[in-house]
């Protein structure tokens, strides 16, 4: 199964998080031992917060699309190589493995696949 994930950069996590929860998104999910990786829900939706802009390359404020899948990283990485989408790669992560690879626009999509005994 794959969800829709979008992906919000911060260099202020508690900020970020307050921001969010005046919008609604009041219901912590998950969140990474070193608070950098922190899920939010409301009713309808899922946003995943990264305070960990300076590693990832991505400018404050910024977003990407990103899916949390439970099928295997790998598997998946191999039918976008197949597909001709070359940079798919599996990366280690604090909260699990995700896979990054650039879309058909030039896009940077990420698919994440959490290991729940990572995450408080």
């Amino acid at each position: 199964m794959i969800r829709l994930a979008p992906l919000y950069f911060t260099t202020d996590v508690d900020r970020a998080v307050a921001f969010f929860a005046a919008l609604g998104f009041t219901d912590v999910q998950t969140k990474s031992r070193t608070e950098t990786w922190i899920e939010l829900a409301a009713p309808q939706a899922l946003l995943c917060l990264h305070g960990g802009p300076a590693d990832s390359g991505a400018a404050p404020g910024s977003g990407e699309i990103a899916f949390e899948s439970d099928d295997d990283p790998d598997e998946i990485a191999a039918r976008l190589k197949a597909a001709g989408y070359e940079d798919a790669m599996v990366i280690d992560e604090n909260y699990g493995r995700s896979l990054r690879v650039t879309g058909p626009d030039g896009t940077q999509i990420w698919v994440n696949f959490s290991d729940r005994s990572l995450i408080v």
